[in-house]
């Protein structure tokens, strides 16, 4: 068999694997964005109602705000494996200083000679 034909295989393989994720991806999208859309519907029905029978809902905080800062779980461990990376890294810059400084003072030491 020709490589050039394998690795177009591989190539086709993981197109085709990102591209059903990408489909899967929007349609999840796509659903969640319905949702908040039926969700603002039934908000607003609920508010017309309770105005309408005199409740002062208005004075009252709303259990779930609009502009609620959730973070996702998903960016919550990127940002923590993110950080642990970064504190890797400056533990392994910092080792690498302390052994050059360590080669350096041995190399500079002249060797004692006892008799």
């Amino acid at each position: 068999m020709d490589p050039l034909f394998d690795v177009f295989a591989i190539f086709q393989e993981k197109f085709d694997y990102v591209q059903a994720s990408t489909d899967r991806l929007r349609d999840r999208l796509y659903h969640v964005k319905k949702e908040v859309t039926y969700l603002k519907r039934m908000k607003r029905v609920l508010i017309r109602r309770l105005a309408r029978y005199g409740e002062p809902y208005s004075y009252a905080p709303l259990e779930i705000p609009d502009d609620a800062d959730i973070e996702d779980p998903i960016v919550k461990r990127r940002k923590e494996r993110r950080e642990r990376e970064r504190e890797r890294k400056e533990a392994m810059k910092a080792s690498k200083v302390r052994s050059r400084r360590a080669s350096f003072f041995f190399l500079r030491v002249p060797p004692l000679y006892l008799f």
